[in-house]
């Protein structure tokens, strides 16, 4: 994230961190937003907003079945650390039999350790809350699973983290634009599986924000679609 953020910069973007926007405001043109800092107009607006997204789109009189969960992740020291080097370990994503539930493993890089998690298993939050705490039971079920797949991992636990996802009921995202303020487009929330799809998923909310469509086929993530059905 951080590579991507200096990119825009050197194309002349400008971000504001650490800046949560309160209200959002939509005219009959353009948008408003207001955050602690200040207030900021525009014709046009991606709102890409994460947890934070259906308390923002309640704004707009757009209520979306969204909930949150705070799930975990950790790295595990190896014994040998060369064998899990990118070029030896790959990158493993598998499903749990009858679960919406993945284990995935990361190969050692920019970090000392190997990444596992097992996500989709963490406790619904409010999507302010800011407890970012280390859930034990799902840290020791981390554990085991990590150690039992890959018997070259000590289980020794270098750094744990709390991240959210955002989950939809049928796990796809949204990309759409505002049914009543088509000014707005709505990106996200991705499930927990969006970043890897980051360059395109930018070109076509930059499709959709420029020009109204998109050439392409984002059917299975409109706003209209039977799984956001009543929100």
């Amino acid at each position: 994230m951080a590579t991507l953020a200096e990119g825009a910069r050197r194309y002349g973007a400008i971000i504001r961190a650490s800046e949560p926007v309160r209200t959002i405001r939509a005219p009959s043109r353009g948008v408003e937003l207001h955050t602690d800092q200040g207030v900021y107009s525009a014709d046009r607006l991606i709102l890409s907003a994460g947890s934070w997204m259906r308390p923002l789109l309640r704004q707009l009189d757009l209520d979306l079945p969204l909930t949150v969960q705070k799930e975990q992740i950790a790295f595990f020291r190896a014994r040998d650390p060369a064998a899990f080097m990118p070029g030896r370990l790959p990158l493993v994503i598998h499903r749990f039999p009858k679960t919406t539930s993945l284990g995935s493993v990361f190969p050692i890089f920019d970090h000392a350790g190997v990444k596992v998690m097992i996500d989709r298993t963490g406790p619904e939050v409010a999507p302010d809350d800011p407890d970012r705490s280390i859930e034990l039971p799902l840290l020791e079920r981390l554990r085991a699973y990590a150690t039992e797949l890959l018997p070259g991992l000590s289980g020794e636990i270098i750094e744990a983290v709390s991240c959210r996802y955002t989950m939809t009921p049928d796990e796809h995202f949204i990309i759409d634009r505002h049914p009543a303020h088509p000014q707005i487009v709505i990106a996200s929330p991705c499930s927990g599986h969006g970043f890897k799809f980051g360059a395109v998923i930018g070109r076509v909310l930059a499709d959709l924000a420029l020009r109204g469509a998109t050439t392409y086929d984002i059917a299975r993530f409109r706003l209209d679609r039977p799984a956001l059905a009543g929100g």
